[in-house]
């Protein structure tokens, strides 16, 4: 299930890896099922409790999903002369990457736990 929109991804989240609306409905769709595989509850029953953190949770994996499907990682970005620079390499795995995001949102929520928090990569983000 999506838990945000197009509009509080390029608006409120400032998200701009996902190009179009309409591959973003895709990416945040599979976000979304993410979430709800990985957290112990039913989001749709408390979103309103965590709404903002949900939503973030939700735009920043659905940007991973993204960039894994595009093989490509933006790793900096510079405006005046515009410079980008991109990471190919793999070092850490997707799941890791969505354990580091879903800790990142949702660590002060209270909405991991069952086993999340034992196997979560508590590395700054």
């Amino acid at each position: 299930m999506a838990y945000t929109n197009y509009l509080y991804y390029t608006g409120t989240f400032k998200g701009f890896k996902i190009p179009s609306q309409s591959m973003f409905d895709y990416y945040i769709e599979r976000a979304g099922e993410v979430i709800d595989e990985r957290l112990d509850v039913d989001v749709s029953s408390i979103i309103t409790d965590y709404e903002s953190e949900i939503k973030k949770c939700n735009c920043a994996i659905a940007d991973l999903l993204y960039n894994e499907e595009n093989g490509k990682e933006l790793t900096s970005e510079k405006t005046l002369t515009y410079a980008v620079t991109y990471d190919r390499s793999k070092s850490k795995s997707l799941d890791q990457k969505i354990n580091q995001v879903l800790n990142r949102y949702l660590m002060n929520t209270g909405l991991l736990f069952g086993g999340l928090n034992d196997f979560v990569d508590y590395v700054e983000c």
